[in-house]
């Protein structure tokens, strides 16, 4: 347990053994021996240390100061972080605006999680990882950097932890995605399914401004997601575990917001990607071995060259590791025929059979069985179709499990015990929409497939509702949620002169929305005003006045949609680079995805 207390001029944290002090003014940490007295040791000023950022003006140390127990597994207290506090260094809330401005979207950011943590397992690492490395180095320095959520905001404390091994006492990792467990018994024995989901800060961002890969090999919407089943009596004790990953169709792609429902959709050649694409699946390999790429991309119409890109660049990679699935969902699964989708899981069932699982004996600390290869699936979004596989990929695999194990039977499914069916179902919709949303804005799509085992009007219905919501937030309202990624993962550091809300575009583009407001409300005044006078302007001319108006605002703001458009302020995408006119900032779309141009 780590106390907090701030003082005029130092943080003071401490733990049993040492204390902690940061001095205000200049950042500078001193380590010491402490005798912590028990009696001091309240949950009232109990934290744990997300880390520090530096804005425009000044630093901000960030507390987790509340928690829940999300989960326990073999043992483990896993905690979500239900509110941080955000302290700035001097003391005093921002009064310069675009202090305030980035503040606010640091603020926005740590509210949105969630965020797991865990002071005795690193969770950035699955159970086979974990059990692979059992050195005693601090969990900081063994952890898989990719999901090490706060690596950024803890580099003050890191860079000392070189000097004074006794910081790594007070450096966390946190990871941004979902875990969740429930149990049940089953035949006298106790079943325990848990699902965690780790998204990677390697390329994070929001749904239409982070696509593809980067010349590092980092994919968009990258997600390993780990299900844990645990099955135990008074006797015995087996736990076993299978992972799976997600992520953006490793080519140069991207998908331009325009103001129209389908976005402008650019390609380009698949042999510059080839470098890039060999580092994604280099690192792939080495990581989960070899790779059953599933593609649920459309095979027709507006999908189709990014179907087209990945088969031309899985065939120039040419890698025996790689066995690539094409899967038409959206034909195959037509008329809410969902079932079909194991026509799929018969494709890949011999690989499924081949890559196992990680089985462990906790009692006896012993590897019974390693998992040899991965699934990994994606479609454009890497969310709805990729959501409904996995389940089902899942629940293949728990099957087998439970079938090893003794408590099903050699031909019964996972379906005819409803107890944990209903938990299976309720643990993967949820994780569903935890990934949808920290991507797109909205909850899942097609979760009513995943949670009651069908599809339904009412499901469709719901459907419709979040794409609509999705476009509103995507075009509008995702800029400041890319800006706010960007601050925290470090992608960005505001410099002394930076300006965050200043807008360059030309006054005519920022006039138009006003204009369609105004048409609007003149609108509105024209049908439903009763004067009692005579009035200055009959009702049927400021009627066809604020028509005309209306229809030259809106095809103005259609006509050049992408000035339109809430882009981020921090970094832009690389499909986005801005030009200076006389008139003012104009964006427009870079020719080559791989080159980010200013």
């Amino acid at each position: 347990m780590v106390q907090f207390e701030a003082k005029q001029n130092v943080f003071t944290l401490r733990r049993e053994d040492c204390r902690m002090t940061i001095h205000r003014d200049t950042g500078k940490i001193v380590v010491e021996p402490e005798e912590f007295e028990t009696i001091k040791r309240t949950k009232a000023n109990s934290v744990t240390l997300f880390g520090a950022v530096q804005l425009k003006r000044d630093k901000y140390i960030i507390l987790a100061t509340e928690k829940t127990c999300a989960a326990q597994i073999l043992g483990h207290r896993i905690y979500r972080v239900d509110k941080f506090e955000v302290i700035p260094y001097h003391g005093g809330y921002p009064e310069d605006q675009d202090e305030l401005d980035l503040y606010n979207l640091l603020v926005r950011h740590l509210g949105t999680g969630p965020f797991y943590f865990s002071y005795t397992w690193d969770l950035t690492n699955s159970l086979q990882r974990s059990c692979l490395n059992e050195s005693n180095e601090p969990n900081y320095i063994k952890s898989d950097k990719r999901f090490f959520w706060n690596e950024f905001a803890c580099q003050d404390f890191i860079e000392c932890a070189k000097a004074f091994p006794q910081v790594a006492q007070f450096i966390t990792p946190m990871i941004y995605g979902f875990i969740n467990s429930a149990s049940t018994m089953i035949k006298g024995r106790a079943v325990t399914l848990a699902l965690i989901s780790r998204r990677s800060k390697r390329r994070a961002g929001t749904r239409y401004f982070t696509r593809g890969l980067d010349a590092n090999g980092n994919v968009a919407n990258f997600n390993e997601t780990e299900q844990v089943t645990i099955v135990s009596d008074r006797n015995t004790d087996v736990t076993f575990a299978h992972v799976q990953t997600r992520g953006s169709v490793p080519v140069y792609w991207a998908e331009v917001n325009h103001l129209r429902y389908k976005p402008m959709l650019i390609t380009n050649p698949v042999p510059t990607a080839l470098p890039a694409a060999r580092k994604h699946f280099d690192e792939q390999i080495s990581i989960y071995g070899e790779q059953t790429l599933v593609n649920l991309v459309n095979d027709k119409g507006h999908e189709l060259p990014v179907k087209q890109s990945y088969e031309g660049i899985v065939k120039l990679l040419d890698d025996p590791k790689i066995h690539y699935h094409y899967f038409d969902f959206h034909k195959e699964c037509s008329k809410m025929r969902w079932d079909r989708v194991s026509l799929l899981l018969d494709a890949i069932e011999p690989e499924l059979e081949n890559q196992g699982y990680t089985t462990l004996d906790p009692q006896a600390h012993k590897v019974l069985s390693h998992q040899t290869s991965v699934v990994r699936t994606n479609c454009m979004d890497c969310l709805d179709r990729t959501n409904v596989v996995q389940s089902c990929v899942g629940r293949w695999m728990l099957t087998k499990q439970l079938r090893q194990c003794g408590i099903l039977g050699e031909n019964q499914p996972v379906q005819s015990v409803l107890p944990l069916e209903r938990i299976f179902r309720n643990i993967w919709s949820d994780n569903a929409d935890l990934v949808s949303r920290s991507y797109s804005g909205t909850g899942a799509l097609k979760t009513d497939f995943t949670r009651t085992g069908k599809r339904s009007r009412r499901g469709a219905f719901q459907d419709f509702m979040n794409s609509a919501k999705r476009y509103l937030l995507n075009n509008y309202f995702d800029g400041p949620r890319q800006d706010a990624y960007d601050l925290v993962l470090g992608n960005f550091t505001p410099s002394p002169d930076f300006h965050y809300n200043t807008d360059y575009r030309p006054l005519k583009i920022q006039c138009m929305p006003y204009m369609i407001l105004g048409s609007l409300l003149l609108m509105f005044i024209s049908f439903f005003a009763t004067p009692k006078s005579k009035p200055l302007v009959p009702s049927g001319f400021l009627f066809l006045f604020s028509l005309v108006s209306l229809i030259v605002s809106v095809y103005q703001c259609w006509s050049n949609g992408m000035q339109h458009v809430n882009w981020p302020k921090l970094v832009l995408p690389s499909f986005l680079h801005s030009v200076y006119t006389k008139k003012g900032r104009v964006f427009k779309v870079n020719g080559q995805l791989d080159k980010r141009l200013d």
